[in-house]
């Protein structure tokens, strides 16, 4: 179900029904500030989740709220299955 609901995102992006709202933006402060909601959802769990990432990482140009929901939605993905 998630794959399909990914797939029609492209297809919603490509036809031009979804706005990407395209701006340039730190790519390690929006890593940096996934990783305490991770740490949260990991409390009941015993698993250990490290962030690693150079702050000079430098900067992305593209939608940082979808990004950073798509690394959320892999990361809770991989917490379900942990």
């Amino acid at each position: 179900a998630d794959y399909i609901d990914s797939l029609l995102d492209v297809a919603s992006i490509q036809s031009g029904y979804i706005k990407l709202n395209v701006s340039e933006f730190d790519l390690y402060q929006m890593l940096a500030s996934i990783y305490p909601y991770i740490q949260d959802k990991l409390k009941a769990r015993v698993v250990q989740f490290d962030f690693t990432c150079s702050p000079t990482i430098g900067r992305l140009r593209g939608d940082e709220k979808r990004l950073r929901h798509a690394i959320i939605h892999v990361l809770e993905g991989m917490i379900k299955l942990a």
